[in-house]
């Protein structure tokens, strides 16, 4: 089951909640939709116009420590000062081209680009960027869990 989960995601019954609106923030960065109206629906076997977005999706858990679906932020926090070698080196192993973090901790960002370009000021998120990534801080806007980091790369 374990290995059908990551080759699939449609056999976890609660797919939708979790993975849908980042199938759709994917979908628009990747195709240039940013619109949600422009965008298709998406199917039953988690494809959008006819193509899987979640190949190009890897997660990355903030806090490491087992728990529930959701995470204090200090505990998150904690995790993150106490691992932050270790998820930043993750990130490097990953290499992605867009990183969404989803785990309220603000200065991964920092972290992870510290020589970005950072926007605070146009959007309804923070995010920054350099020649080789984005990085976005979110986890309203994109309803990622709370302690997640959500890596895009390209195909």
């Amino acid at each position: 089951m374990k290995n059908e989960y990551y080759k699939n995601i449609t056999v976890y019954k609660k797919w939708k909640a979790t993975f849908k609106n980042i199938n759709y923030i994917c979908h628009g960065i990747i195709e240039k939709i940013y619109k949600w109206d422009d965008m298709s629906d998406i199917t039953r076997d988690c494809k959008i116009d006819n193509k899987y977005y979640m190949d190009n999706i890897a997660f990355i858990n903030v806090k490491k420590a087992p728990g529930s679906a959701r995470a204090q932020g200090n505990l998150v926090r904690d995790s993150y000062n106490n691992h932050k070698e270790l998820l930043l080196k993750q990130i490097d192993t990953i290499n992605p081209d867009i990183i969404f973090n989803g785990s309220g901790i603000h200065n991964i960002m920092s972290d992870v680009l510290p020589n970005g370009t950072l926007n605070t000021d146009d959007f309804y998120f923070h995010f920054t960027f350099d020649n080789n990534r984005l990085f976005i801080n979110t986890f309203t806007q994109c309803k990622l869990r709370k302690n997640m980091m959500c890596m895009l790369t390209r195909t």
